[in-house]
């Protein structure tokens, strides 16, 4: 660990990802599967560690294609209490990968960044506030939620749309 508590692993990786720069990034995650970093150093398993069972990236078998699903589909982000949140799960057909997911709206203007170069296994969900970047409440309408996976070892990229509607009691 450095003095702000990151291991050498997680800065190579930040520093990668700040940079927009994915082979960099790739480099780092292929260099943390192999175990060293050319000086004997091995980097310790921050994702996935579950000691005494199956960890939280372990699968027995991968779907062919990625996949969302949002729950409650309409939602009301109007701060009641009731179906506030969106949440929204993720099947990857890849065992570990760096997402970004994306909520566009429907004139395809980018309003709202959920996960941006994070690491996950095949399965994963993310909540959505129904705010925008902004932090101001979305409108009530439609919104096309965008995943795309890369995968660590070979720079395979995956994607999956959905709809999430926005709505408020009348």
């Amino acid at each position: 660990m450095n003095q702000e508590g990151t291991t050498a692993f997680e800065s190579d990786l930040l520093e990668a990802l700040a940079a927009e720069d994915v082979p960099g990034a790739l480099s780092a995650l292929g260099e943390r599967a192999r175990g060293s970093r050319g000086t004997g150093a091995r980097y310790s398993d921050v994702a996935g560690g579950t000691p005494g069972r199956a960890n939280s990236i372990y699968t027995t078998s991968l779907p062919s294609n990625a996949s969302l699903a949002m729950t409650p589909n309409p939602f009301s982000p109007d701060g009641d209490g009731f179906e506030d949140f969106c949440s929204i799960r993720y099947n990857l057909p890849q065992t570990t990968a760096l997402i970004r997911v994306t909520i566009f709206d429907i004139k395809g203007r980018l309003i709202r960044t959920l996960a941006n170069g994070e690491l996950t296994g095949p399965k994963g969900e993310l909540i959505w506030d129904g705010f925008d970047d902004g932090r101001q409440r979305a409108r009530i309408g439609p919104y096309i939620v965008f995943l795309e996976a890369i995968d660590s070892q070979g720079g395979t990229i995956a994607t999956a749309k959905a709809v999430a509607v926005v709505a408020t009691k009348l």
